[in-house]
């Protein structure tokens, strides 16, 4: 996994060569955009030559706008891989912040923040400031809002819209409110509950190939930690009762 850039990537190159492998091996090539990661190829009878591998506008498959992280992910049955030489070629982006919020002193852990637009990505950082100083920037943390769906979304909206300083994966649906966070994370995850209908909630974390890593029932609310033994990768958090269920995919990254 590639470190994140400071900008949108517009060019990939790597070089690879296999060693007495078979058909079955494969190279996944993955970028992150700053809130999902997606795929970019499955590179299949991996080659016994030294070859380069290239990927932009121009390419095939080309290379979506608007990565600034990578990750590879080698399966095979046997074999070796040689994988080297990692070239990212990207825009160094100038931060464009939302009037009013660049260097915003809050001395509580949310903020109200009004003026921003629906379905569109957003990313803040945060430092704390004491008697002593201050510290340096938190990384950056990706928010995606809601999509306008009803007029009345659109109100909503224009009234302002609650983000929490830490909270990236909320779910609400009926009287159930679950949060997890930070996502992506480098070690543990923070799961939240407020379930005011008292029902049973069974929570289950399972990796892309459905074996459950962790599990509880609880009754009530409360905060459950999980996730510090994971390896990086994809993970889904599930939470149900007997008339609610939810899925949230959070990221567990190096």
């Amino acid at each position: 996994m590639t470190k994140q850039l400071t900008g949108a990537a517009t060019q990939l190159k790597f070089w690879m060569k296999g060693l007495n492998m078979d058909d079955t091996s494969s190279l996944l090539v993955e970028g992150f955009d700053g809130n999902t990661w997606d795929t970019i190829a499955t590179l299949e009878k991996l080659p016994d030559v030294g070859t380069i591998k290239t990927y932009n506008a121009n390419s095939n498959p080309p290379l979506k706008p608007g990565f600034i992280q990578f990750r590879f992910t080698y399966t095979k049955n046997i074999g070796k891989l040689s994988f080297d030489d990692v070239s990212i070629i990207y825009k160094k982006s100038v931060p464009f912040f939302v009037s009013g919020y660049s260097n915003l002193f809050v001395k509580t852990n949310s903020k109200v923040i009004s003026g921003l637009n629906p379905g569109t990505n957003y990313y803040y950082r945060v430092r704390a400031k004491t008697e002593d100083g201050t510290t340096s920037n938190s990384n950056v943390i990706a928010v995606t809002t809601k999509k306008v769906t009803l007029a009345t979304d659109t109100a909503n909206y224009k009234a302002g819209t609650q983000m929490d300083s830490s909270a990236v994966s909320i779910a609400k649906k009926g009287d159930l409110n679950i949060q997890v966070f930070p996502n992506p994370s480098p070690g543990e995850f923070i799961l939240t509950l407020q379930n005011s209908n008292n029902e049973k909630l069974k929570i289950a974390v399972m990796d892309i190939s459905g074996k459950i890593l962790y599990k509880t029932t609880i009754s009530n609310d409360g905060k459950y930690v999980f996730g510090k033994t994971f390896v990086p990768g994809a993970y889904f958090v599930n939470v149900n009762s007997g008339t609610l269920n939810k899925r949230m995919k959070v990221i567990k990254t190096k």
